[in-house]
């Protein structure tokens, strides 16, 4: 019997099968744990996790400042100008203490210990017999605990 009016049908299957791996293997490369709408969305969240890491190294090197404006070593005045207007006072309470000023500061020079000379800014007011005040002025001064 000859075939030659209708194709074979084993030929058929053999291109139906390699279509269909190719589809598969299609699919796989652009759907697949490591296709191409996967690389997408790593690609995606590497640029919004750069974004937050630069955010964040921008927001450690603006507490480095802060740090650095009130350690030891440097004093920035507006700085603690700044947080003393922020905070108002220092508060006490039965447990601990909220001070006003850095602790390195509260329990340091601006602290009155017995025996040491400590600098301070007086007023000096001069009131008339109705207690009216006549005039003042500021003056430098050493301030010492007994």
């Amino acid at each position: 019997m000859s075939n030659l009016g209708r194709p074979a049908f084993s030929g058929l299957i053999y291109f139906a099968g390699v279509f269909c791996a190719g589809l598969y293997f299609t699919f796989s490369a652009v759907q697949g744990e490591m296709g191409l709408f996967r690389r997408a969305e790593i690609q995606a969240d590497r640029d919004s996790l750069a974004e937050q890491l630069d955010g964040l190294k921008a927001d450690v090197a603006r507490m480095e400042n802060l740090t650095r404006r009130l350690s030891d070593d440097y004093l920035d005045l507006d700085l603690l100008d700044q947080q003393a207007r922020d905070k108002g006072n220092s508060t006490y309470f039965p447990d601990r203490v909220e001070p006003m000023l850095p602790e390195v500061l509260s329990n340091g020079l601006c602290s009155l210990k017995v025996g040491e000379n400590r600098a301070c800014l007086a007023v000096r007011m001069v009131f008339d017999a109705e207690g009216k005040k006549r005039s003042h002025r500021f003056v430098r001064g050493l301030m010492r605990s007994h």
